[in-house]
């Protein structure tokens, strides 16, 4: 759709003018990894996840950013143990967040939510955390 080709124009633009190098992988709209994996090949990088929850605090949201095969329990707990707490919440507090806080928040789709999404979180309500697995490789 015309909003998602200007805001990827967005994203490869700053990442051109910032001279970061990247490679572009295009493909269809999926909405988990097992499609994922099915319609993309990476070369070395791993698949990631990013996982979109909101708090029962208002305006509070975490976008978990974790390798595929790291183990998420019952969608809201994630490894190591302590995870939410570092965050100042507890994994009975936190939710995955509805299509419409997605929209509202990152105005992004269900299925399209990245870290280039946090450019569009205007109120900085989100929370950002990194699996650690993600830094054991160069990529």
């Amino acid at each position: 759709d015309e909003k998602a080709a200007a805001q990827q124009g967005l994203v490869l633009g700053n990442l051109s003018e910032s001279n970061l190098p990247f490679k572009l992988y295009e493909h269809e709209a999926v909405m988990n990894l097992e499609e994922m994996a099915q319609k993309l090949k990476l070369e070395k990088a791993p698949l990631i996840k990013n996982l979109f929850y909101v708090d029962k605090k208002p305006n509070s949201y975490f976008l978990v950013i974790a390798r595929q095969d790291t183990k998420l329990d019952k969608g809201t707990i994630f490894l190591p143990l302590g995870f939410w707490k570092k965050l100042r919440t507890t994994g009975g507090n936190v939710r995955f967040a509805k299509e419409e806080q997605m929209e509202s928040v990152l105005k992004s789709a269900k299925g399209s939510i990245n870290p280039f999404s946090l450019a569009n979180d205007e109120k900085q309500q989100v929370k950002v955390a990194i699996d650690e697995h993600l830094f054991e490789n160069v990529y």
